[in-house]
């Protein structure tokens, strides 16, 4: 008996000691991301993976490393028949890509089985609400100081009030907002997590992050409908719901106007640049290879093409390091020329977006893998949304709504190749999803003997 005591004791100190190494490092990948240098976190998917070989979770970062070796497998396929019949490839993209899908390859990788406890999940929560209210206190200021909603970016583009170079970093901070509500309705009893929850929702609006608004706008009220049967949840969700549609409408009356004339440009223009790069994958596809193999990671419009073609980035690139496919020369050159001329800053109309850059330079197979992956997720946390237990239920809506938000922004923009707004909302998926597997486990009846 005392030897099975003493195995009880050693696991509860393994499992303490592990949520404080994950500890430290999320309040690290949360320092890493905070930094106002673009492009920066690009450096956390890497040491997180390296962290897991060492600490807390080898067999995740086992398969990150064979999914990735797997893609980067199938690219150099690719690229080795296209450069047999002659095609210009860009190998610098595939070595890129390696590092900006990174943050999907983890999250493919993912599964809800890291051991947190309840002291883990209160800290992170806490630390995740006292961070959103100190980066809406920014934001706050920033808006104020400009009047321009773009400007409101937080610690995470600090500077760019300043210098004058308002960029992406806004999106980024929107998403990341976002996400951490999201994580603080897991915990809304308390009121340090109600005042992250409405702080959280008054910087979004500030921001003016349209799609953004209504991609979670919508995905709270389909998962709240879907949710009908626990009225005090519905609720809840509808309050949240409702406060930021009456945010966003009080900061931005025209928010509804302006959503129908970018619809109008984007989806039912013809010669719209979402539109041009889209139809140019038409033909891309029609090639058998690339239908099964993809055209190879960085080859089309990921952030990786993007970046590696020479054009995209303000600062000149090293040559060894820049490369352009003839698939992007050919197909997006025209969607990139024509956002250009048109002068158009919203992601809205950008001829890129992840769901794009997936399925043209991953391929048919690999693309029903991440489907598939995505599917179960979402089955998952469906089976949990209809438990007794009202905490596995909240974390099962939550999730769903965590997931179809993040799928919505794909169609937007290359938001899986942006760790800066994607890590740790992956990091809090996690650790919502693994915190309610235990409580589900725990609230199980015991198997009869």
């Amino acid at each position: 008996m005392s030897h099975v005591i003493a195995l009880g004791s050693s696991a509860t100190e393994a499992t303490q000691e592990s949520n404080r190494d994950f500890f430290k490092l999320f309040l690290f990948s949360l320092v890493v991301v905070s930094i106002p240098v673009k492009n920066f976190a690009y450096v956390l998917p890497p040491l997180y993976v390296l962290a897991q070989l060492l600490w807390f979770d080898t067999a995740a970062a086992v398969r990150t490393v064979l999914f990735m070796a797997t893609v980067v497998t199938i690219s150099c396929t690719s690229l080795f028949v296209d450069a047999i019949r002659g095609q210009e490839t860009n190998l610098p993209g595939v070595i890129l890509g390696i590092v900006t899908f990174m943050p999907l390859f983890i999250m493919i990788s993912a599964r809800p089985s890291m051991q947190v406890d309840d002291t883990l999940f209160r800290r992170i929560s806490r630390c995740v609400a006292w961070y959103v209210i100190f980066q809406t206190i920014i934001g706050t200021i920033q808006f104020a100081a400009s009047g321009d909603p773009d400007a409101v970016s937080g610690t995470l583009g600090l500077f760019d009030l300043v210098s004058g170079s308002i960029t992406i970093t806004q999106m980024y901070f929107g998403f990341l907002m976002i996400s951490m509500v999201l994580f603080l309705m897991l915990d809304w009893s308390t009121w340090l997590a109600k005042t992250g929850i409405v702080a959280g929702l008054v910087v979004t609006a500030l921001s003016q992050s349209g799609h953004q608004s209504f991609f979670f706008a919508g995905a709270l009220g389909l998962f709240a409908v879907l949710q009908s049967r626990r009225v005090g949840l519905m609720l809840g969700t509808g309050c949240v719901l409702s406060a930021l549609v009456a945010l966003v409408l009080y900061f931005y009356p025209t928010t509804l106007t302006s959503a129908e004339s970018w619809y109008d440009k984007t989806i039912n223009s013809p010669d719209s640049p979402k539109r041009l790069s889209v139809d140019g994958a038409r033909p891309i596809l029609s090639d058998p290879k690339n239908l099964i193999l993809g055209t190879g990671i960085g080859q089309y419009s990921s952030r990786a093409a993007l970046v590696s073609s020479g054009e995209f980035l303000s600062v000149s690139l090293p040559s060894v390091v820049v490369g352009q496919s003839l698939y992007f020369r050919r197909y997006l050159t025209p969607g990139l020329a024509s956002f250009e001329e048109r002068g158009e800053g919203s992601a809205i109309s950008k001829p890129y977006f992840t769901w794009l850059s997936v399925v043209v330079e991953f391929g048919l197979v690999q693309s029903v893998a991440i489907a598939a992956v995505v599917c179960l997720t979402l089955k998952r946390c469906f089976r949990w949304m209809y438990q007794p237990c009202p905490e596995v239920a909240r974390a099962g809506m939550l999730g769903g709504v965590a997931v179809t938000f993040f799928l919505l922004c794909c169609m937007v923009e290359n938001y899986a190749e942006f760790p800066q707004a994607v890590f740790i909302p992956y990091l809090l998926f996690v650790v919502g999803s693994s915190w309610a597997q235990q409580t589900l486990a725990l609230t199980q009846p015991p198997p009869s003997e």
